[in-house]
């Protein structure tokens, strides 16, 4: 089994990022918005700022308490004006003021896709679409490493990773199917892809049994194991032909690819 090292496709992302920051000739700004003190967000927080302070961009962190709502909405349209990219973070506790935010958040400056238009370009596969960052990391890994594949199933049906993934990759000529929490005998779908895409969140769920020697896998799951430790939905010991369980490490330069890429073609 080859486990998949995404070391250098991580650095072919920051090379992209920095070469498009030169060309824009500009300050690039993107702004980091949270509510309340989600361990997840602050992690989160924390790595898009590393990653900026690597890569030539100025990172504006915004913090609001919760109930805050009205000073969210101002600082959203404010930001839409002042920055190249706004990424919120999310669930927010409040359904409807995350609705809200989806079609108060630019277009043009939501590079997590958190917005209908962006989902909805997704969705009609536009040129100009942002993804969600994690479905446009597992593409990337796809094409950066020739994955020889033509029929994927993809074990996640979210608005964040399942149906972007699967309109992404059949604009890739994939064959793709979906499957979920209600598909019936996912075994039977698995090993006779060439390519799985896991995101169940269930530690080590997937052994040898849904896959064959020649998968390729690429776990996107994240979850807490019997000890506690932090594991992906596969079991690093599968026997299979690539393994890719690092895709966290590339998500936040994906985030801020879009919004150069995107500051690019508005120029």
């Amino acid at each position: 089994m080859n486990v998949l090292d995404i070391k250098e496709l991580r650095e072919d992302l920051g090379k992209r990022i920095i070469d498009g920051v030169e060309k824009l000739g500009r300050e690039v700004k993107v702004a980091t918005v949270r509510v309340g003190e989600n361990a997840g967000d602050i992690s989160y927080e924390k790595a898009v700022k590393n990653n900026c302070a690597k890569l030539n961009i100025t990172c504006d962190q915004i913090v609001l308490e919760e109930g805050e709502n009205e000073k969210l909405i101002q600082t959203i349209k404010e930001l839409n004006e002042t920055h190249d990219g706004i990424l919120m973070f999310r669930p927010l506790k409040d359904k409807k003021l995350e609705k809200e935010i989806q079609y108060i958040i630019a277009p043009e400056k939501d590079i997590d896709a958190m917005g209908m238009v962006n989902l909805g370009k997704v969705l009609a596969a536009e040129e100009d679409a942002y993804y969600p960052a994690t479905a446009r990391a597992v593409v990337e890994i796809v094409k950066y490493y020739n994955f020889d594949v033509k029929n994927v199933v993809i074990v996640n049906r979210s608005l964040v990773l399942g149906k972007p993934l699967f309109n992404m990759l059949i604009k890739e000529n994939k064959t793709v199917t979906m499957c979920h929490s209600r598909t019936e005998d996912i075994k039977s779908f698995t090993k006779n892809a060439d390519l799985v895409v896991t995101a169940v969140g269930k530690a080590k769920m997937f052994d040898d049994s849904y896959f064959t020697e020649d998968s390729y896998v690429v776990d996107v799951g994240v979850s807490l194991d019997e000890n506690g430790k932090l594991s992906g939905d596969v079991n690093p010991e599968v026997n299979v032909k690539v393994l890719a369980n690092s895709v966290g490490k590339i998500t936040t330069r994906v985030l801020l690819l879009q919004m150069v890429e995107g500051a690019l073609n508005r120029q």
